[in-house]
C-alpha cells in the first residue's frame, strides 16, 4: 500500500523529538582522577584541582559516589578507589576524614577494618556491588575519588559541568512528503534522507498540530491517507 508520508523533524532520541539542545551548568560533587596513585599522592592530586579526597558522611553521599563511579566505569564494583579516610589524619590509631568531618557513618565490609598490626592505615572502596570499605596499605595504587571544594570550604564558583539538555520542538515540527505516495518503508527512508523520521503521535496536542499541517497541505485531507511511524 502506498500513502503520503508525514515526517517529524529531528532525530529519534528516547522516543522524544529534539531540536537544538539548551545548555545548563550543573554542579559536580564527586569525580574520579583516572590514574592509579598511592593514597598520599591521591590527596595531592585532588588538592591540585582545588578539591579534596572524598569523605562519605551518610548513605546519600555513598549513593552519589557509587553513581559517579557507575557513570565513569562499566563495572566499578570490580575496581578499587581511594577515599579520604585514614589513621594518620586521626592519630591515636583511629580513622579520621581528611576534611575533619565526623565519622558518623561507615560502610565497612565484613571483618573490616582489619587487625591493627596489619599496617593498613588508609581506606578504599570497591569489593562488590555495595562498594564496601576496606582498610589497606597506603602505598597501594588506586584511582582517587575527589570531592569538589577545598577542605577549608569552596572558594569562588563551584566546580561545574556543562550538560546539553534536549528540548522538544515547538513549531515547524511536521511536514508531508508530497512528491509521491510511498510504502511505509520507503516513507521512513524518505523522511530519514532529510534527517528526520515518520512522525510519532504521543498526545492530543500533537494530533492537533499534525491535523493543522495536513489541512494546510491538502484541500480535503479527510479523503487522504497518511503514514505515521507506528509499526510492529
Amino acid at each position: 500500500m502506498k500513502l503520503w508520508a508525514v515526517c517529524e523533524k529531528g532525530k529519534i532520541t528516547e522516543a522524544i523529538d529534539l531540536v537544538e539542545p539548551t545548555i545548563i551548568v550543573a554542579p559536580i560533587e564527586f569525580y574520579v582522577i583516572e590514574e592509579e596513585l598511592t593514597w598520599h599522592d591521591s590527596v595531592s592530586a585532588c588538592e591540585a584541582n582545588g578539591d579534596h579526597l572524598t569523605s562519605i558522611n551518610n548513605p546519600n553521599e555513598q549513593s552519589k559516589v557509587t553513581s559517579a563511579l557507575e557513570e565513569t566505569f562499566d563495572k566499578p564494583e570490580n575496581m578499587k578507589f581511594w577515599i579520604g579516610l585514614n589513621k594518620e589524619a586521626g592519630g591515636h590509631n583511629e580513622f579520621k576524614w581528611t576534611d575533619n568531618s565526623a565519622l558518623d557513618y561507615n560502610n565497612w565490609d565484613t571483618n573490616q577494618p582489619g587487625a591493627e598490626s596489619a599496617n593498613e592505615d588508609c581506606v578504599a572502596i570497591g569489593w562488590g556491588n555495595g562498594m564496601k570499605w576496606h582498610d589497606v596499605g597506603c602505598q597501594k595504587k588506586m584511582m582517587p575519588i575527589c570531592e569538589a571544594g577545598t577542605i577549608e570550604g569552596p572558594e569562588g564558583p563551584p566546580r561545574t559541568v556543562t550538560i546539553e539538555v534536549p528540548v522538544p520542538a515547538v513549531s515547524d515540527k511536521y511536514y508531508v512528503i508530497k512528491t509521491e505516495k510511498l510504502t511505509w518503508d520507503d516513507a521512513e527512508n524518505a523522511c530519514a534522507q532529510n534527517g528526520d523520521h515518520l512522525t510519532a503521535v504521543t498526545s492530543q496536542e500533537e494530533t492537533h498540530d499534525i491535523n493543522n499541517v495536513l489541512n494546510s497541505a491538502f484541500p480535503n485531507p479527510k479523503k487522504e491517507k497518511f503514514w505515521i511511524g507506528l509499526h510492529e
